[in-house]
C-alpha cells in the first residue's frame, strides 16, 4: 500500500509557487549559513534574510541584548555589510544552496527601500521582498514606519507605482496601531492597489 501524497505547496503572490509554506523569519538565521549545517535551505518554502540596508551599519553600540525573567531583550540595529556586499557574496551563496530567498530590505528614509529592492532586480532565488517598516523613520524624527499609517504606506508604494519582478511583503512593529482602514497592517494591500 502507498502513501498518500500530501500537496504542501504554497502561493506567494500571484506568479511564486512555493513547494511548503515553512519560512525562517527574518535575522532568526542570519542569511542561511548558520541554519546550513542543520537543515538543507532547499527544504525550506522560503528562507527570509537578516535585513539588509542600501549601505553597510555597524549597529548599536554594546550591550544590545538583556535577560528578562521571560526570555531576552535585544536591540541590535540592523547590523549589515549593505546591499552590494548581500548581492556579491550571500545571494550567489544562497543560490547555490537551491534557496527560495525573501530579502527583508529596509531604510532609515523611504526611498532607501526602493533602492534597496531595486539591487535585487533579476538575481537569482529571490522570490520576494519584504519591507521592514518596525525601524526608525529618520526623516520623521526617527518615529517608527509602522506606528504611522501614512509612513508604513511610503516605503511599500514605491512597489505599485514602479513594480518589480517579485512578491512584496511587511515586517511590522508589535507598537502597530490598532486596525482599521488606514492602519499600518493594510497598507501592503493600497501599495498593491495603488490606492490611498
Amino acid at each position: 500500500m502507498t502513501k498518500p501524497s500530501i500537496d504542501m505547496s504554497a502561493p506567494l503572490g500571484a506568479t511564486v509557487t512555493l513547494p511548503n509554506p515553512v519560512s525562517t523569519a527574518s535575522g532568526c538565521a542570519g542569511n542561511g549559513r548558520e541554519l546550513h549545517p542543520f537543515v538543507p535551505l532547499s527544504a525550506l518554502g522560503t528562507i527570509t534574510t537578516k535585513t539588509v540596508m542600501p549601505y553597510a551599519r555597524s549597529g548599536r553600540a554594546t550591550p544590545r541584548m538583556a535577560e528578562t525573567p521571560s526570555g531576552m531583550l535585544n536591540s541590535i540595529g540592523l547590523q549589515g555589510s549593505g546591499i552590494d556586499h548581500f548581492v556579491a557574496h550571500e545571494l550567489p551563496w544562497l543560490a547555490e544552496q537551491g534557496a527560495r530567498v525573501l530579502v527583508s530590505v529596509a531604510g532609515e528614509r523611504t526611498e532607501e527601500f526602493a533602492e534597496a529592492a531595486a539591487r535585487l532586480k533579476g538575481q537569482p532565488g529571490v522570490v520576494g521582498i519584504e519591507a521592514n517598516i518596525s525601524c526608525p523613520n529618520v526623516a520623521d524624527r526617527g518615529l517608527v514606519f509602522a506606528c504611522d499609517p501614512a509612513a508604513s504606506y511610503e516605503p511599500i508604494a514605491p512597489y505599485a507605482r514602479r513594480p518589480i519582478p517579485r512578491t512584496p511583503s511587511t515586517r511590522s512593529s508589535p507598537r502597530t496601531s490598532p486596525r482599521s482602514s488606514t492602519s499600518p497592517p493594510r497598507a501592503p494591500r493600497r501599495a498593491r492597489t495603488g490606492s490611498r
